[in-house]
């Protein structure tokens, strides 16, 4: 199944945060932060126009990914609000099935705090206790330095980069930077 054992983090001013996995229940919750996310980060491909998933769709969602041994969602909560969301979707054909890519947010007041670091560590601590997977992946914005920097803390490399991947509505263009970082071999796996 797709789910972590839940863990606590502190922020620097030393509130005290709960990473677990993202429940069916949580579908409200998640979207209105989806809503403000995609409104305020210049970091995320989505734009809020594109983001018309109903509540209840929302929550289906969320049942499949807790119930797939190859998706996992979680969030970041403090005093019962969503303040981070991860989500990691592995690959589903045969050849893929040893890899996977993610995406993660965090709420613009939480930035820079550990919620990030926080996400990021539960998702590679259950990806190193999964029987297959041996790769993660993920892509960001050329320009998010911080991201950046924190995925690089965690042992990702850069892969490769998409030129010219987003297109912004003033006719901008952003490139794409691909990470990825190998995980510790199973053991009696092959080469």
């Amino acid at each position: 199944m797709g789910r972590i054992e839940g863990k606590k983090g502190s922020l620097k001013d030393g509130r005290v945060f709960a990473v677990r996995t993202a429940l069916p229940s949580d579908g409200e919750k998640i979207l209105a932060y989806m809503k403000e996310i995609l409104a305020e980060s210049p970091f995320l491909v989505t734009t809020p126009e594109e983001l018309t998933m109903s509540v209840e769709e929302e929550k289906r969602h969320l049942q499949q990914m807790a119930d797939d041994p190859d998706r996992l969602a979680i969030v970041a909560e403090w005093e019962g609000e969503i303040i981070g969301f991860l989500d990691f979707h592995g690959g589903k054909k045969k050849r893929l099935n040893h890899q996977g890519s993610f995406g993660m947010s965090v709420r613009s007041g939480f930035r820079g705090q550990g919620v990030g670091k926080a996400l990021l560590g539960c998702l590679i601590g259950w990806a190193e206790n999964h029987p297959r997977l041996e790769k993660i992946n993920l892509e960001v914005f050329a320009r998010n330095r911080a991201a950046i920097g924190l995925y690089e803390s965690f042992g990702f490399t850069v892969e490769g980069k998409k030129r010219k991947e987003i297109k912004r509505e003033d006719g901008s263009y952003e490139d794409l930077i691909l990470m990825a970082r190998f995980l510790d071999p199973k053991p009696g796996a092959a080469d």
